[in-house]
């Protein structure tokens, strides 16, 4: 039998309270996802095209929507899925109906002859 791994019960499980990554992102450092969105709420630099007080955010879902009106699928699937979420409702012709249907032999249940 191999020896167990420190901090892990019999089956391999971290115990409660030990860490599988000890050496993780330090306490306080800031994720990516967070600098990004602070970064994208800011002004972004004066175009021709752009209205003034523009924020990156602003400027990239503008972006996207002008290549999804081009014809890009893929920026047009990222707009879709981004103002009504993936997954909605299907469209009328590709709802399936379900029916119930008599078991073709049938089970007896636990008690029955």
């Amino acid at each position: 039998m191999p020896p167990r791994k420190q901090g892990r019960n019999r089956r391999g499980q971290f115990r409660p309270g030990v860490s599988g990554n000890p050496g993780g992102r330090p306490a306080g450092r800031v994720s990516i996802a967070a600098t990004l969105r602070a970064l994208a709420a800011e002004e972004a630099p004066r175009t021709s095209e752009a209205p003034e007080g523009e924020t990156w955010a602003d400027r990239i879902a503008r972006m996207i929507l002008a290549r999804a009106a081009e014809g890009d699928l893929r920026a047009a699937a990222l707009a879709l899925d981004r103002i009504d979420g993936r997954g909605g409702e299907p469209p009328a012709e590709e709802v399936v109906t379900i029916e119930e249907v008599a078991p073709r032999y049938p089970i007896a249940l636990p008690g029955e002859g």
